[in-house]
Order: C-alpha cells, then structure tokens, then sequence
C-alpha cells in the first residue's frame, strides 16, 4: 500500500480527480483536505494560494497508472504528485484494499 499526495486549485477539482480514480479502481479510498495555505516557489517567484490536498490510498503496482491519470485530469501544468511508503497497516486494512481493487 502507497499514499500518493496531490494538491489541487480546489476541492470541486480533487473530487473530480477522486471520483475518477475510484471508479476505475485506481484507488481504494481518496482523502480530501480543503482550503490548505501554499506558499511556493513557481517560476522564480514566491507565490501564495489556497489548494485541497488529496491523499490517494492504493497499491504501490498502480502507480504509473494513477500518475499518468492524474496528470490528465490536472489543470496545472506540472502536477505535484509523490509517493508516500506506508510503513503500518492492519491485517485488515490490507484485506480491504485487496478486495476493493482486484
């Protein structure tokens, strides 16, 4: 199991990305945290916005897929999109994502 963090402009755009990944069992669960303050570095300049932050719960095999997914139905032009190592699960937990995206 992998946690994929995304943030997006807005919650309406992370659920839309959301609903994709889990119709197409992408993902087995997708965490919606919204109005999250950013401040980066884009293009040389110090910039500040609010974003929603998806946490994608899935199989560390579809990560490819759910990249080249997300980064279709992103509108920005270079997606933030990493991995996170899940070091802990319950047997349970892994029984679910396995039965849920199989």
């Amino acid at each position: 199991m992998i946690v994929i963090y995304v943030p997006c402009k807005d919650q309406i755009e992370a659920e839309k990305i959301a609903d994709v990944l889990i119709i197409e069992q992408l993902a087995v669960c997708v965490n919606i945290f919204p109005n999250i303050s950013s401040i980066y570095r884009w293009k040389k300049n110090k910039e500040k916005s609010t974003e929603a932050v998806m946490f994608i719960k899935t199989k560390k095999e579809l990560l490819d897929k759910v990249t080249k997914r997300v980064e279709e139905l992103h509108s920005y032009e270079s997606p933030v999109i990493f991995a996170l190592p899940v070091l802990f699960y319950s047997p349970k937990t892994l029984k679910y994502l396995n039965e849920e995206l199989n």
